[in-house]
Order: C-alpha cells, then sequence, then structure tokens
C-alpha cells in the first residue's frame, strides 16, 4: 500500500513505513509494512526496562568475574606459599 508524503495521513497508523520509494512524477511515496504494529506504551515500558535489566545483569556479572579472578589469584598465592614452606601436612 502507497501513500503519498504530502498532505495524506496514514489511513492505518498501526502499519509501520519500511522505506521511502519514487515515482515517475519524483513523488515520494512511503511503502507501508502490513505485518509490524505499532507499539504502545506497556511495550515500551517493558523494552526500557528489560534493557535495564540486562545492563545491571552485565554489571553484576562483571564485579562476579573480578571476584573471581581476585579469589584465583589469591588462592595461587596461598598455594605457591604452602609449596614453598618448609612444613606440610
Amino acid at each position: 500500500m502507497l501513500v503519498p508524503e504530502l498532505g495524506f495521513k496514514n489511513p492505518n497508523p498501526s502499519r509501520n513505513v519500511i522505506k521511502k520509494k519514487r515515482t515517475p512524477k519524483k513523488t515520494v511515496v512511503y511503502q507501508i509494512k502490513k505485518s509490524k504494529i505499532r507499539e504502545t506504551k506497556l511495550q515500551k515500558k517493558i523494552l526500557s526496562s528489560l534493557k535495564y535489566n540486562v545492563k545491571m545483569v552485565k554489571k553484576k556479572l562483571k564485579l562476579l568475574v573480578e571476584s573471581v579472578w581476585k579469589l584465583a589469584y589469591a588462592m595461587k598465592r596461598i598455594l605457591k606459599l604452602l609449596l614453598d614452606s618448609k612444613f606440610s601436612f
């Protein structure tokens, strides 16, 4: 479905415009995709909260990885000290 750019409203706002086309008369028209629906406010809120959650999970994962590296380094030093010490268990 093609809609002229000037002076006309989109007959169905729930369909998203996917690309512009030029006709032989150089009038810009929009091709409308029929399968996509308009984002509602609820969808936008859910999407923003998901983005926030993903950001927080990445942050927590980074902290977890850092702490695991620190723990591994500490264990390595402890083992080295135990192996270098004169007494054994």
